[in-house]
């Protein structure tokens, strides 16, 4: 078609215009990134050594202001950008399997214990693996403080539990024999302390 069109002029300019929207597509398409915060771009228009427009800004704006210049920068922004979203996902299913999280408590010797902590362990397990995972991750920066207190959480979870599963089993273990006739007859001191703590 290009044939057609003797001007030389013309014919360039044509065939000018679809090349140069080739090579901005990756660098528009990046642009167009979901996961872009206000963050995000504000290191966009440092790059371009701008200050943020205060109103909304056009494609023709952003042409003036050479954009396609720094095509690296946003590239590697839109990446970041892209790895935090990533990561906030992941801290998204990290509360919602907590949230869903439940304990089982069962009855014994009038008392209730705690029960089936299998899978809760699995998860609070899973979900500290997790954290590890996204601390060594090179796009960190953006969710850093959520990891950290996320990692508390599930620290202080799994201290409490540990200490719960202490307790509950010397308590047991105890209650079963300084609960016999036999025993606090021999050990009267030491049932009585038992009576008092159980109590």
């Amino acid at each position: 078609i290009f044939s057609q069109f003797k001007e030389p002029k013309v014919l360039d300019m044509l065939k000018r215009g679809p090349e140069i929207y080739k090579e901005w597509m990756p660098t528009l398409y990046e642009l167009g990134n979901k996961a872009m915060k206000e963050r995000h771009w504000k290191s966009i228009f440092e790059n371009l050594q701008r200050k943020p427009p205060e109103a909304d800004f056009t494609l023709k704006d952003l042409i003036e202001w050479k954009i396609f210049d720094a095509k690296q920068a946003v590239s590697e922004i839109s990446a970041v950008a892209s790895g935090e979203d990533s990561l906030a996902q992941s801290l998204a299913k990290v509360e919602t399997s907590m949230d869903a999280a439940t304990f089982v408590l069962n009855e014994a010797k009038g008392v209730h214990i705690l029960a089936g902590i299998d899978e809760l362990f699995a998860t609070l397990e899973e979900n500290q693996m997790l954290m590890q995972i996204m601390r060594s991750s090179r796009f960190i920066a953006g969710v850093k403080q959520e990891v950290e207190q996320w990692e508390k959480r599930l620290n202080l979870v799994s201290e409490v539990l540990d200490e719960w599963l202490y307790c509950q089993r010397t308590w047991m273990y105890l209650q079963s024999i300084l609960s016999v006739p036999d025993i606090q007859k021999q050990l009267p001191t030491e049932a009585a302390e038992f009576r008092l703590v159980d109590q």
